[in-house]
């Protein structure tokens, strides 16, 4: 009988800790680009500890927002987001308390406040949406740099963003042809060969 009551003790101890971590859903955390607002750049990254960053340019203006995320319900739900750095005293929050973004296909989905917000984490997704198509030669490659020679031009790629998939793709390919699919977001610059 003792050891009854001390088996239910501790689950009643241990049921609150499984209970969280049986609703936390680890596969929201990456890199999420900001996608189709308009002349504004953004970049919102979930980490697994459940803090979150979020990076915005528009114009002259640049701003980062942090905050605190969990999972509940199939989505993710930033909370207690507050202004880390900004550069301009009128800029509101483009990230409010609360908001609920869906999650599918690597693409976070809100219709929380005045406008549809769409963060999309381009090596979790497996559209071609945020990617560019990349056919040409490969002129370098390293752990840092790839560059490309599309015939037309040479574009350079930070590499140190890569999904693992990619990097492998990548592997013993310089002077070798290559038609992969890249995300915008790694392209440092292009330009005549």
């Amino acid at each position: 009988m003792k050891s009854f009551f001390l088996t239910l003790l501790i689950l009643l101890i241990t049921l609150p800790t499984w209970m969280v971590h049986a609703e936390d859903d680890p596969s929201f955390a990456g890199r999420y680009e900001l996608q189709g607002v308009m002349e504004t750049a953004g970049l919102l990254v979930l980490e697994a500890n459940h803090q979150y960053q979020a990076t915005f340019s528009y114009g002259a203006a640049d701003w980062e927002e942090a905050g605190t995320w969990k999972s509940e319900g199939g989505q993710a739900i930033l909370l207690g987001g507050h202004f880390k750095t900004k550069n301009h005293s009128e800029i509101p929050l483009l990230l409010s308390d609360g908001i609920k973004f869906q999650y599918s296909d690597g693409k976070l989905s809100s219709m929380d406040g005045k406008q549809k917000l769409v963060f999309l984490d381009p090596n979790k997704s497996h559209s071609s949406e945020g990617k560019m198509h990349v056919q040409g030669k490969v002129t370098q490659w390293d752990s840092k740099v790839l560059m490309v020679n599309t015939g037309k031009e040479c574009i350079t790629f930070d590499a140190t963003g890569f999904s693992e998939t990619l990097q492998k793709q990548m592997k013993g390919k310089v002077g070798k042809t290559i038609d992969v699919e890249i995300p915008y977001s790694a392209i440092v610059s292009g330009g005549s060969c």
